[in-house]
């Protein structure tokens, strides 16, 4: 509630009551926010390099990896 005086000047009186309601408000606006967690895997994932024997082949375990996550299956090894 604010008001002026005699000389002018505002003067703002804060209710204990209202700023025990904004903070509580503040308190369940934030707890409604869900938070965030990382991703579990849904299933077992086994890297190419542990499935399929990729000796002699000229790329790295992390290509060959990284290609059968993106792919959804190994590539076949490169002699």
């Amino acid at each position: 509630m604010a008001w002026r005086t005699g000389t002018g000047i505002q003067v703002r009186r804060f209710s204990l009551i209202g700023t025990a309601m904004t903070f509580l408000a503040l308190i369940v606006s934030v707890a409604a926010v869900p938070s965030i967690t990382a991703a579990t895997p849904t299933g077992t994932y086994q890297k190419c390099t542990d499935e399929i024997d990729y000796a002699g082949d000229p790329r790295p375990n992390v290509e060959i990896n990284l290609s059968g996550e993106q792919l959804g299956e190994c590539p076949q090894p490169i002699s």
